[in-house]
């Protein structure tokens, strides 16, 4: 695809990539750290300098119930700049209530514009055409920074299910070519039993998404665009009959929600999905 829109260039490369961890697990467990370190190179970029990474995690069980865990890593890349990741979650379970907390922080640079050569195909307005980030010029340090978390509470034969994800920083000029939402949400309330002599395991209910505004890139002149908040509700149900068949049926977009997921590309109108798998022999 590049060769025939870009005759001119030689996007011919070789690449390779090696990498190694090493994790200690003892037998109570309590403890688990990792160590890995990677190295890469691709000879499409001019420098001959090597992509070279690495990081370290550990995990903790204190009990059967709560877990924890803190990684970091850090990654040079050879057509750009330093990337560091930091995560620090933790976990609670038990029959009745599951959830869990995280935390999340990228840091690394983004390049200012884009690639002189794309501005034919993207079509981008002029002040994305001056530098060419495949020769690792003018960047500009950015970060990512979010939480996230999860509930799910089980009450006889419902589950109520929340998860959720809120980034900081949302009009970070480096989040311009990320593409994510501000908020994330995704509820359900499903009922789950087995029916009709136990011959049905059956799983329903309904389930609602929630988007916030973000900035997308397009391919028309305006360049990078706000993408406004959204949302959606589904009804679904997936049962196995006998262990042996499955169906499923699902109405998405109950509400009928006319939006773009992104630029361009819109959400469905309401529509049905249905089906069944069938084991014929064992």
């Amino acid at each position: 695809l590049f060769n025939s829109l870009h005759p001119a260039i030689n996007y011919n490369a070789s690449v390779y990539s090696l990498s190694v961890i090493t994790t200690v697990d003892p037998d109570n467990k309590i403890l688990v750290p990792s160590v890995f370190y990677k190295i890469s190179h691709n000879s499409l970029f001019p420098s001959e300098k090597k992509s070279t990474g690495y990081g370290l995690d550990l995990k903790t069980n204190f009990s059967d119930n709560f877990t924890f865990y803190a990684g970091y890593s850090f990654y040079n890349q050879n057509n750009s700049g330093d990337i560091n990741n930091f995560e620090l979650s933790g976990e609670f379970r038990s029959d009745l209530v599951s959830g869990g907390l995280r935390y999340f922080s990228r840091k690394g640079y983004y390049v200012n514009n884009l690639v002189v050569s794309a501005q034919p195909l993207l079509n981008l307005p002029h002040q994305y055409e001056d530098s060419n980030p495949l020769l690792g010029s003018n960047y500009n340090s950015s970060a990512v920074n979010g939480m996230g978390g999860h509930l799910i509470l089980n009450f006889w034969k419902i589950i109520l299910n929340n998860s959720a994800a809120y980034y900081f920083d949302t009009d970070n000029p480096g989040r311009l070519f990320s593409s994510l939402p501000e908020f994330t949400y995704r509820g359900g309330l499903y009922y789950t039993g087995l029916l009709f002599n136990d011959n049905l395991d059956l799983k329903t209910g309904i389930v609602f998404y929630y988007t916030g505004k973000r900035s997308s890139i397009t391919n028309a002149s305006q360049g990078f665009v706000a993408v406004n908040s959204t949302h959606r509700l589904d009804f679904t149900l997936a049962g196995v009959i006998q262990k042996v068949a499955t169906i499923y049926f699902a109405w998405e977009n109950l509400l009928n929600s006319q939006y773009y997921i992104v630029p361009y590309y819109p959400m469905p109108e309401r529509n049905i999905r249905f089906g069944i798998a069938w084991e014929l022999f064992n």
